[in-house]
């Protein structure tokens, strides 16, 4: 389950993907105001970024593509499928679309405007998703983050370009004049567990962007941990970002690596 300003409107709205077992489904909610709080969510739109895949959907919202000017919904498959990270935003305006092709979806159905194989063409065994402002100050929409819930448990981050490209490409055209959807590249990739099996990941924000919380078990432990870390570029010509630990800030019994946030 996540949150954010879907529909257009002042409020946020709640995303919320299917669980395993039934055919893939992404539903956003509208949350009336106070005026109104009597009457419960209101359905604004229901997709299917998978078709009839039955492994469930996890999703993550943010901030993480310039070119369409609001916020996307970020949707994965579950085990079994393999990690095709979809990113979706909803047109409202025909600014958003192919407007001179006249293929402009209705206004409860999104555009996938970008998809990427987040850990290659073999692994599936199902990821967490969260999205930040990683290493804010070099600039860029939010980062994607994709966290393995098995083999080495590895974390990657995408993104949609940053001081590290050069800067973020910029929109100066009419919206009528340029397609729409960045492309997401990899910048950074550790394993915080020294390859043991399955994290988890969440941001949490900063005054300068975001840290990101990973949980997962350390080789040998019996307890779970969640760890804080901070990206940094190692030198001005880096086009990559190297991982920091910051701190433990949290330990205890369990089994598998607890979720986190709204993972």
């Amino acid at each position: 389950m996540a949150a954010a300003q879907i529909d257009g409107t002042n409020a946020d709205d709640i995303v919320v993907g299917s669980g395993p077992g039934i055919a893939d489904e992404v539903k956003v909610y509208q949350i009336p105001l106070a005026a109104s709080s009597s009457a419960g969510p209101a359905l604004f739109a229901a997709f299917k970024p998978y078709g009839e895949d039955r492994s469930g959907v996890s999703i993550a919202t943010g901030f993480v593509d310039f070119s369409t000017g609001r916020e996307s919904i970020v949707t994965a498959p579950g085990p079994g499928m393999q990690a095709r990270i979809k990113v979706f935003a909803f047109p409202l305006l025909k600014t958003i679309g192919k407007a001179r092709q006249g293929n402009i979806p209705t206004a409860d159905q999104p555009v996938n405007t970008a998809l990427f194989l987040a850990f290659g063409d073999d692994y599936r065994g199902g990821v967490s998703l969260a999205t930040g402002w990683l290493a804010g100050a070099l600039g860029g929409a939010k980062r994607i983050i994709v966290s393995q819930l098995a083999d080495r448990g590895a974390v990657k981050i995408f993104s949609s370009g940053s001081a590290l490209d050069g800067g973020p490409s910029l929109y100066l055209q009419s919206p009528l004049f340029h397609d729409h959807g960045a492309h997401f590249r990899e910048i950074a990739s550790f394993e915080p567990f020294e390859g043991t099996a399955g994290t988890r990941v969440a941001t949490t924000g900063t005054t300068t962007g975001a840290n990101l919380l990973v949980s997962g078990v350390a080789p040998g432990a019996t307890d779970t941990s969640v760890l804080k870390y901070d990206f940094v570029r190692p030198n001005a010509q880096a086009t990559t970002l190297e991982a920091v630990r910051l701190a433990q800030v949290w330990s205890g019994r369990a089994s598998a690596p607890p979720a986190l946030g709204g993972d």
